[in-house]
């Protein structure tokens, strides 16, 4: 679910062409004069094993050279964002950081 503030010109549509997946949600937002933008929010559920949502965007068709922001609850550690001295992370980890 995502929540929009009107304003005028302000177009954001739902991309379930790009993906229907119950832990992904990507939006287009354009407003005139502006390029298009790629909204990708996920939560990356740790029990879905294969099908995580971060092994999904890897697979995503997305335009080059779009701006694209993609937030959400990773559910994944590393030190570059961790307040810890020794932070174990997995192999997923390491991937999406590279």
């Amino acid at each position: 679910m995502a929540y929009v503030q009107c304003k005028p010109g302000l177009e954001v549509a739902l991309r379930s062409d790009i993906i229907q997946d119950r832990d992904i949600q990507i939006l287009s937002a354009s407003y005139p004069g502006n390029p298009i933008i790629t909204i990708i929010n996920l939560y990356n559920d740790k029990n879905r094993q294969n099908n995580r949502a971060t092994k999904l965007i890897r697979r995503l068709p997305l335009i080059p050279n779009q701006p694209t922001i993609i937030i959400g609850d990773w559910n994944i550690h590393h030190m570059l964002w961790a307040n810890q001295d020794q932070v174990q992370h997995e192999q997923e980890t390491i991937e999406m950081v590279e």
